[in-house]
């Protein structure tokens, strides 16, 4: 699988890891944005820069959707420290802790993306939503279609419809020319199409 959404939202998160034997654990603190599988290795090298000694490469692989952390002196990855942590957004297990390396590659893949799209004025309560002909599980809020692949929800008021796919790419993804990757069906009495635009959140 490969990341094939535009961006990963990351939000203020604290990234944790040390040096040295006996130096302070330090705090990489990430500007809060939305990312890309670009600009986050390169916001994660920047703030871990700035607090830690040593020369930090930071890299993603679209082929195997993991994070490589490698640095010119020994790191120590508090993979246990998890609050406002960005090690699960980035596929690192929370446990245990990693000491003393100059390489650590994550063991789980990126979490991946939601899509949203606007409906039509006055679109009636959707009550189901198909992939491809694979119901989705209808959720109550955003975030927890974001952390809940074959998901959906409607914001009835604002008149969004999010879904998160399992492979993490947009429902409106073509595979070649004008043929669309998945077939997205809403039920609510009102007709609703792939083609919709989708956008990344």
């Amino acid at each position: 699988m490969t990341i094939r959404a535009d961006s990963l939202a990351v939000v203020a998160y604290t990234f944790y890891a040390d040096d040295c034997f006996i130096c302070p654990k330090r705090t990489a603190t990430l500007t809060e944005a939305t990312y890309d599988e670009t600009t986050l290795p390169a916001e994660i090298k920047s703030k871990m820069d700035a607090v830690g000694a040593g020369v930090h490469t930071i890299s993603f692989s679209t082929i195997t959707n993991k994070f490589t952390f490698a640095s010119s002196t020994l790191l120590f990855l508090y993979l246990t420290t998890t609050t406002n942590s960005l090690w699960t957004t980035i596929g690192f297990p929370v446990t245990p802790d990693v000491a003393f390396t100059t390489s650590y590659t994550g063991s789980a893949l990126v979490l991946s993306m939601t899509y949203y799209t606007a409906l039509p004025s006055n679109f009636p309560e959707i009550v189901d939503v198909q992939v491809d002909g694979v119901a989705l599980t209808r959720k109550t809020n955003v975030a927890d279609v974001r952390s809940t692949a074959q998901s959906w929800w409607q914001d009835f008021f604002a008149g969004i419809l999010y879904v998160h796919v399992t492979a993490g790419d947009s429902p409106g993804t073509y595979t070649s020319g004008p043929v669309y990757k998945y077939t997205v069906v809403a039920l609510s009495g009102c007709a609703f199409r792939t083609r919709n635009t989708w956008a990344a959140t």
